[in-house]
């Protein structure tokens, strides 16, 4: 079980100048994993117009964690055009494959990305609010809170905005938790695909 706080994650400039990401945590259990992620877990913090980065092979779901609004601009018919994020906790899923541009993103924009290799991965996201919520099941799980505070009784105690819990399937961090009653979190989960049958 790891914690983390956000602004202790060094951020990684775009080529473009246009943001940064925060790699949260990636990882996986194929031999190359290290090179190509099972699944990964990132915060973008976008300051202007720019080209988002296409993964091939990759699924996203994102969620607008700050700022006011976001528009991703595409004209592939596979993302069924424009992606809006009208207000923080608006959430999307999209191909990775996807040829996509930043547009009316003010400073302070930053979105959250999971991002599951669709042959490897099963992964889902929800954004969670209310005074009581679990953390999710599977093999990798993950919470991320907001706004608020969540009282769990994992080691450190309660988290804050801005931290975060990454937890694996035999860690102790089941049972029902508490969060502030105007918090919200948004929670994570990954597991393995299953095989595919060969024919």
């Amino acid at each position: 079980m790891r914690r983390f706080r956000l602004d202790t994650i060094a951020p990684q400039p775009w080529q473009k100048r246009a943001g940064s990401t925060r790699l949260i945590a990636a990882g996986g259990s194929a031999p190359d994993a290290a090179a190509t992620p099972d699944w990964r877990i990132s915060v973008a913090e976008i300051s202007g117009s720019a080209p988002f980065s296409v993964f091939p092979g990759i699924d996203r779901q994102a969620v607008l964690i700050g700022g006011h609004a976001l528009v991703l601009h595409t004209e592939a018919s596979e993302a069924g055009g424009d992606i809006v994020f009208l207000a923080p906790g608006a959430s999307a899923g999209f191909p990775g494959d996807a040829r996509l541009a930043v547009r009316e993103a003010a400073p302070g924009t930053r979105l959250f990305n999971l991002m599951p290799r669709r042959d490897r991965c099963v992964a889902e996201l929800s954004v969670a609010r209310g005074p009581e919520r679990s953390l999710p099941s599977g093999s990798v799980r993950l919470v991320l809170v907001i706004a608020g505070d969540y009282r769990t009784t994992a080691p450190g105690g309660a988290l804050a905005a801005g931290q975060g819990l990454l937890a694996q399937a035999d860690d102790d961090a089941r049972g029902r938790k508490r969060m502030s009653p105007v918090g919200w979190l948004i929670a994570a989960s990954m597991r393995p695909a299953a095989p595919t049958a060969r024919v």
